[in-house]
């Protein structure tokens, strides 16, 4: 037995909603098709492992090029890996203190510092703040 397919319109179909996931789904393509600078596709990789972030060594065998070239092109881009790694953590500090319960302790080792004084003092670099005082004063999430 032949199964042929029948195209029937739906009838509950939006061509509002079609094209809003359409272009949602264009953007979408465009971020992981490569369009994205270097540092947004470290930003990434970061994000996708926090508190085990690679090396620069590990980091640009990763994507196919030798340290001194990551290096090159992300001072072309007017970062560095350390910017990067230093971005990312503070993102994801920000966004545990003022979304969990987690102790400073805690937030420290799941962002990747060894020793939860140099993630304080970091943190203090960063935002001017410690970490109790930007708890104390951020809007809970």
């Amino acid at each position: 037995m032949e199964y042929t397919a029948v195209y029937e319109p739906l009838p509950a179909a939006n061509t509002m909603t079609l094209q809003m996931c359409l272009k949602s789904c264009d953007e979408m393509l465009a971020k992981v098709s490569g369009s994205a600078s270097l540092k947004e596709k470290i930003t990434q990789m970061f994000v996708e492992r926090p508190g085990s972030y690679p090396s620069i060594e590990q980091l640009s065998s990763e994507l196919g090029m030798s340290s001194r070239t990551l290096r090159r092109h992300l001072k072309s881009e007017e970062t560095s890996y350390q910017q990067i790694l230093d971005h990312v953590r503070f993102h994801l500090a920000r966004h545990y203190l003022a979304s969990t319960q987690m102790s400073v302790e805690e937030i420290s080792e799941r962002i990747g510092f060894s020793d939860s004084a140099n993630f304080r003092c970091a943190f203090r670099k960063w935002s001017g703040d410690s970490p109790r005082q930007y708890r104390r004063q951020a809007p809970q999430l």
